[in-house]
């Protein structure tokens, strides 16, 4: 299976490829850090791929790679620089949270009142 799928453990030889050259590419140091299209423009995919690609690598090889809108992508020279990666996405996988108990509580509702007209 591709990256993006249920299984990002695993990569298709492509992407573990890709995934190579793009460890390769990530700077060291924020005021180095490349944009998405830039480091899909190095590694030859797509800004999409890109991102995917940093998913597994921060998720199933516990790579730091610290990014913002304003640095772009790279590899933290301090604790510092790290942390407020860790923060962002703290951040948003609260907010995620969020947003499904949110829609499982409506989800709920649906379905009571599914019951409530069939009884």
């Amino acid at each position: 299976m591709a990256v993006g799928t249920k299984d990002d453990a695993y990569l298709s030889p492509a992407d573990e490829e890709l995934a190579d050259l793009l460890m390769e590419e990530l700077p060291f140091g924020r005021n180095r850090g490349l944009s998405t299209r830039d480091l899909a423009e190095l590694v030859g995919t797509n800004e999409r791929k890109v991102r995917k690609l940093v998913e597994h690598l921060r998720r199933e090889c516990d790579l730091p790679i610290a990014a913002s809108p304003e640095d772009g992508y790279y590899i933290p020279a301090s604790f510092e620089q790290g942390e407020e990666t860790r923060r962002i996405l703290a951040q948003r996988a609260e907010t995620a949270q969020a947003v499904l108990e949110g829609y499982t509580r409506g989800l709920s509702r649906l379905h009571a009142v599914e019951r409530e007209q069939e009884g």
